[in-house]
């Protein structure tokens, strides 16, 4: 999965925003703002994540010039820039932005008005790693302090804070969201939270990854099966475990989901066929030390529980050490395999092209 359709997939699931300031009906010379933010609500309703911020940016600018005496309409519009911004990925930028939406929601509303926590999430969900901790308290706070229900919300913010700072501090937000997911049922939540779990523990290799990627396949399961994202977060997690498990030098222990996979997925041709597993070269040592190049072409089959067989050199530059290091490592790669009426089928002929560069591998 992409960056950006995993951006796409998580604001699916954890959806935050402030109720707009109603639009007064608009003169001639105030058309080019109604066009402008249409096209931001139309681009956040369909996860055009970058046209929704630089739509709301644009829409900002002209409120700027259209309605600077609207101290409630500009707090919005500033909101819904930052908030835009957030969602694209584009954190840094976020950040200021939301700041100026705060004084302005502060301006407009109060000091301590309930319009305000939304917007206390969302620089929370956009701080820098050092700032984090004290915008959540501030999320907390406002929440508890207007008696507001927003823990999913808040366990949402969490979630996407997690996965951003990773590390330790990110294990124990997304633990905190997990947790309170769990407390509504919230399979989705559950499962995702897990998963991010299991990536941040095998990136550091703390404790057993696989506990937590097996505990996301479990409650992704469990989720709306009609969502794409459901089957998305299930094939997630069946990959990671795939490249966990062979990590370890289980791999048939991995066989299971790379069927569950192969399964899963259509088959799109050997021209789209890629491991689900890479295991890297080791670059031979002669030509390393001569800071020489090379590429290998291999051709193999893929077996029906996704082992590479019969691997081979159909060409080549470079050098035996170059063959032999490319045979090597496309011994261990993992595929799902292909599957005809419901039955896993081998497949034959399947080539990898593999490039030697210094500092590449």
């Amino acid at each position: 999965m992409t960056g950006s359709t995993t951006r796409r997939f998580l604001y699916g699931l954890a959806t935050m925003y402030i109720a707009a300031t109603p639009l007064a009906s608009f003169a001639a010379g105030e058309d080019d703002f109604q066009a402008t933010y249409e096209a931001y609500q139309a681009a956040s309703a369909e996860g055009r994540l970058a046209e929704a911020a630089a739509h709301a940016d644009q829409a900002r600018r002209l409120g700027e010039t259209l309605f600077a005496d609207d101290v409630r309409r500009m707090a919005t519009l500033t909101y819904n820039h930052g908030d835009a911004l957030s969602k694209a990925g584009r954190y840094g930028d976020a950040y200021g932005v939301l700041g100026d939406a705060r004084q302005r929601m502060r301006v407009a509303y109060g000091e301590d008005a309930p319009e305000l926590v939304q917007v206390e999430i969302a620089l929370f969900t956009a701080a820098p790693s050092s700032a984090v901790r004290k915008h959540l308290r501030r999320a907390e706070r406002a929440a508890r302090l207007h008696e507001l229900d927003e823990s999913t919300s808040i366990a949402q913010a969490k979630l996407m804070v997690g996965m951003r700072v990773r590390g330790r501090q990110g294990i124990k937000l997304l633990e905190e969201a997990t947790s309170v997911f769990e407390q509504r049922g919230d399979s989705d939540g559950v499962a995702l939270g897990n998963f991010w779990l299991g990536k941040i523990r095998a990136r550091h290799n703390w404790g057993d990854p696989a506990e937590d990627f097996e505990a996301a396949l479990v409650h992704a399961r469990r989720g709306q099966a009609d969502r794409p994202t459901q089957r998305s977060l299930e094939l997630m997690a069946h990959a990671a475990l795939v490249a966990v498990l062979e990590e370890s030098g289980l791999s048939e222990e991995a066989t299971r989901h790379c069927l569950a996979i192969g399964r899963l997925t259509p088959w799109g041709g050997k021209s789209d066929y890629r491991p689900l597993y890479r295991k890297l070269p080791k670059y031979p040592t002669v030509e390393a030390k001569r800071s020489k190049g090379g590429w290998v072409r291999t051709e193999f089959d893929v077996d029906e529980s996704g082992f590479v067989r019969d691997a081979k050199v159909i060409a080549s530059d470079g050098g035996d050490g170059f063959e032999t290091a490319a045979l090597e490592a496309v011994r261990g790669f993992r595929y799902a395999p292909k599957f005809v009426d419901g039955e896993a089928v081998a497949v034959e002929g399947v080539r990898n092209l593999m490039t030697f560069e210094i500092g590449t591998t």
